[in-house]
């Protein structure tokens, strides 16, 4: 959804499509058999929702998702993007998925793997809910790449004991984030909200 709100954003003509992940023919377009990939017009691909992000943001500039020109909010959008995709992202693997986790796990194990990666993820929103104390967005006063993507990932724990939009500085900050244009554009077009 990141890449989907950055390019409602730049006002981007594109389209989208969920691929069945089990197609083989997919694996032709991304041998990694992941989401997203961007395919441009002539036929290059692009994989990583960071990369994305900032194919985007560099393609529109005058848009002004991707930072200032001066090198230190280009260091703070890598920043969140890096802590975004590293940490807080890779930290729901386990939730979703217990079984890459464990060979022949039994039903007991794959619970315990999943409150172990809700453990690690609500103490990394805890810190996110800090770092958003007095804040309108990741950087400045307007959303950038990289609110796309928390914004995202945010909404992965919402069946979690204590979802994202529980924190106080979160719920506020999705709230705002929700109410964005491109944001509601993104979620209405992949059936999350209704229109």
């Amino acid at each position: 959804m990141a890449p989907h709100i950055a390019l409602n954003w730049v006002g981007a003509e594109f389209s989208i499509q969920q691929p069945d992940l089990e197609d083989k023919s997919f694996a032709e377009i991304n041998p990694l058999v992941q989401v997203p990939v961007l395919l441009l017009k002539d036929g290059t691909t692009l994989s990583q929702c960071n990369a994305i992000l900032r194919f985007i943001s560099d393609s529109y500039p005058e848009a002004g998702i991707g930072g200032g020109n001066d090198p230190f909010s280009q260091y703070e959008i890598n920043r969140w993007l890096s802590f975004i995709a590293s940490d807080l992202h890779r930290s729901h693997a386990p939730y979703f998925f217990q079984s890459r986790f464990i060979v022949e796990g039994n039903d007991q194990q794959h619970t315990r793997i999943k409150q172990a990666a809700e453990n690690q993820v609500q103490g990394l929103l805890k810190q996110f809910d800090r770092w958003l104390h007095g804040k309108s967005y990741l950087i400045g006063d307007k959303p950038c790449i990289a609110d796309a993507y928390a914004f995202t990932v945010f909404r992965w724990s919402r069946n979690m004991t204590k979802p994202a939009s529980s924190y106080s500085n979160i719920g506020v900050y999705m709230d705002r984030m929700q109410e964005n244009t491109g944001v509601r554009l993104a979620m209405q077009k992949e059936g999350l909200l209704e229109t």
